[in-house]
């Protein structure tokens, strides 16, 4: 499905997203005054963003309107969100005081215009008001980031706000609801059929895996594809900031680190909570979502040392910058460095339309105790 474009109002670099309900402004006020009332009578506990969603959408379909899920969003001042139902190709929404634009798989990087009825100061504060209740925290001038998913029947969305001073802007990427298999990351030649067998191998090996990479190289889809090869008997944990692991099942246990302070509580003193509660409970493999900051890789490759095995994600740009970043600014002695058995480049290009290719350059394996690159 393409993206209606009206000729008067756009050219080949954006598009005009239209709202096809007649008297949406009518139907909106209808819809919420309903809405409260029967959450009035209904006096339970406060709705997540998919149960409110689903509950406006289903009030919306007894009216006279084509798209009862664009009407509820619209009641709540989030219909920007919609092009995520219509479009699948689109990956990332993005806000940037006032403008939107999009990243799609086909069309790359384009401008939105929505219909003038939108009104882009209201989305900003409506988004920011289901971010703040799904986080539990606050966004203002203190606390000026934040990060979280809002998951629904539009899909799985990360989304990532700024407030000043930082500025004023929004990132919304869909997540995959299912994981890709790693035939169909073959086949969409992000990763070559030697290197998928040679990582199917080393899983089932339980060998120590880095996955590195610029951010949004597909570190995490490739991540996603390997999980699915865990036998499903193994004792899994996984440690990540925001939920984007898909792996699930009655032997793994998930532990969420929120990318932010709460009750005066740091990030780096959870992880190391976490990564303890981790040692304590011995699984078979761990899955560490993301190291950041020295103190993660520190307490993650001491886990390792201590005898763990799990596949770990960092960010890095290639080869030689990971190890400058690890020796250099992380302090890894060489004997931690040896706990690598295998270590994974992806790396992201884009050209000029905004098309964005992931790959899966170069795979390092242990030898003798030095990382030698697979031919």
């Amino acid at each position: 499905m393409q993206l209606n474009c009206l000729d008067d109002t756009c050219n080949n670099d954006s598009l005009f997203v239209p709202i096809k309900i007649d008297s949406p402004n009518f139907y909106s006020k209808k819809l919420i005054e309903e809405y409260l009332q029967i959450r009035s009578k209904e006096k339970s506990q406060l709705l997540d963003f998919s149960q409110s969603l689903e509950k406006l959408e289903m009030i919306a379909s007894e009216y006279p309107v084509s798209c009862p899920l664009e009407l509820a969003l619209y009641a709540i001042d989030l219909f920007p969100l919609i092009i995520f139902n219509h479009y699948p190709t689109i990956t990332e929404l993005y806000w940037n005081e006032g403008m939107f634009g999009i990243t799609d798989r086909i069309m790359g990087r384009k401008k939105i215009i929505f219909d003038p009825r939108i009104n882009t100061s209201r989305f900003y504060e409506s988004l920011k008001i289901q971010l703040e209740l799904v986080t539990n925290e606050i966004l203002n001038s203190k606390n000026a980031s934040l990060i979280g998913n809002l998951n629904s029947n539009i899909g799985r969305l990360r989304v990532s706000m700024k407030h000043p001073p930082f500025g004023k802007s929004i990132v919304i990427r869909r997540l995959p609801t299912n994981p890709i298999p790693i035939d169909i990351l073959i086949k969409e030649n992000q990763i070559c059929l030697r290197y998928a067998d040679f990582l199917k191998n080393a899983i089932l090996e339980r060998k120590n895996i880095i996955i590195a990479g610029e951010p949004g190289s597909g570190k995490t889809t490739l991540l996603n594809a390997l999980l699915l090869l865990i036998p499903s008997a193994w004792r899994v944990v996984v440690l990540e900031d925001t939920n984007e692991i898909t792996l699930s099942g009655v032997f793994v246990d998930k532990l969420s680190i929120p990318q932010i302070r709460f009750a005066n509580i740091s990030l780096s003193a959870k992880k190391e909570n976490a990564i303890a509660f981790v040692l304590r409970n011995s699984p078979d493999y761990l899955v560490f979502g993301e190291i950041q900051q020295k103190q993660d890789t520190l307490r993650v490759f001491e886990a390792l040392s201590s005898g763990l095995r799990g596949i770990v994600t960092i960010h890095a740009k290639d080869f030689n910058t990971l190890m400058m970043r690890l020796c250099d600014s992380h302090n890894l002695s060489q004997e931690l460095l040896s706990q690598i058995d295998v270590l994974v480049i992806t790396k992201r290009e884009i050209d000029h339309a905004g098309h964005i290719k992931l790959s899966v350059p170069e795979i390092y394996s242990q030898k003798n105790g030095v990382l030698v690159k697979m031919d």
